[in-house]
């Protein structure tokens, strides 16, 4: 296996020209919509490292049918290298192809090409913010956020951060950025002033935190991976640092607590259900299983949910519906699985290469 991509991580299309709204992290500013409905998903299959076939895939509810090869069958190109992640704003998709260090925007539903968001550096992960502008997190040498006025389509701040900046979520007047360590390590929440674009402090963490939620009564939650050493001959592991979930003070200025998940396993993923009161984490190589974390009590259910190891995963924001996706290798075609809430399995479908992230389209009726 390539140990880099541990690391860096149709004509058809959806026949609904309503409203679209995507399963994102939290943000205070956005009006709030009633989400009645999800018509499908969208899943980004980063491709082979190098090989430039990246990929869009998408799922249909109504149809219960999946179709693969969307991007290069309407625009007639290839996507990049790398579909590290996509979000949804407003009519348009944003595609983040990491080793191509640029964002293909699409129009909605078509998926036609709208421009391209370029001067990035191995970018991961976009968030949106107020007054019609994105924050991406970019793995370059520093760790940045880049912040993009989605109408010009040109970065107006790039603000430094920690190492390895990967998820992101909007708190109040906040950005706060997880910053992953990279190739490194990092243990550090950055908090963003989103009126003057400045990094105003840091939060001491876990080890490499690499996804961030807000639940239900506005605590942000933050999952640190942990991290391993192994002796680059023998593969054996050296030092090993723990995996946890942490809450943030009410004020942005601390932990007020912290669980610890284990010592030789490491989510990479965080997700909330419909109604925000539970937490599940799970996905990314080497980890078993999809576990419940109860913010209320701080509790972590014994028993998975789900008892298999997935690359990536995502919570329906309407039907608490889980979708994984299964990665086994960087040169076939990969799987996604949908499973009840209660972890029953409904169906498994063929993607393309490399499936990680999911992203729900949903529609207010």
């Amino acid at each position: 296996m390539n140990f880099r991509r541990l690391l860096y991580k149709t004509a058809l299309l959806v026949a609904c020209a309503t409203l679209f709204n995507a399963c994102e992290k939290d943000d205070d500013n956005d009006p709030k919509v009633t989400v009645t409905k999800a018509t499908g998903f969208y899943i980004t299959n980063e491709g082979a490292f190098g090989n430039s076939n990246a990929e869009l895939s998408f799922f249909n509810y109504s149809e219960n049918s999946i179709t693969n090869n969307l991007f290069k069958t309407v625009n007639n190109r290839p996507l990049g290298d790398v579909l590290q992640s996509m979000t949804i704003f407003g009519n348009k998709g944003y595609l983040v192809l990491n080793n191509s260090s640029k964002v293909e925007v699409v129009k909605l539903p078509s998926l036609k090409e709208a421009g391209v968001i370029t001067g990035l550096v191995a970018p991961r992960y976009i968030t949106t913010l107020p007054n019609g502008k994105i924050a991406v997190s970019e793995w370059n040498t520093q760790g940045s956020v880049s912040i993009i006025d989605t109408n010009t389509l040109s970065v107006v701040k790039s603000i430094p951060v920690g190492t390895g900046p990967e998820k992101m979520v909007v708190k109040g007047n906040y950005l706060l950025v997880a910053n992953g360590g990279g190739f490194a390590v990092d243990s550090t929440i950055s908090v963003i002033d989103l009126t003057t674009l400045t990094e105003v402090r840091k939060i001491k963490v876990g080890y490499n935190p690499k996804d961030i939620e807000v639940d239900n009564n506005g605590t942000v939650w933050v999952l640190s991976y942990g991290y391993v050493t192994y002796d680059m001959i023998t593969w054996e592991m050296i030092h090993l640092k723990p995996s946890s979930l942490s809450s943030l003070s009410s004020d942005l200025t601390s932990v007020s607590a912290t669980v610890k998940i284990a010592d030789q396993t490491h989510p990479q993923y965080l997700e909330c259900s419909a109604d925000k009161k539970t937490l599940f984490y799970g996905g990314g190589y080497g980890f078993q299983g999809i576990f419940k974390f109860n913010p209320s009590t701080k509790t972590i259910d014994s028993t998975p949910v789900i008892d298999k190891a997935f690359y990536g995963f995502a919570i329906n924001p309407v039907t608490n519906e889980i979708v994984g996706t299964e990665a086994p290798s960087f040169t076939l075609p990969g799987t996604v699985y949908r499973y009840t809430s209660a972890g029953v399995e409904i169906a498994n479908y063929s993607t393309g290469i490399g499936p990680n992230n999911i992203v729900f389209v949903t529609v207010q009726e």
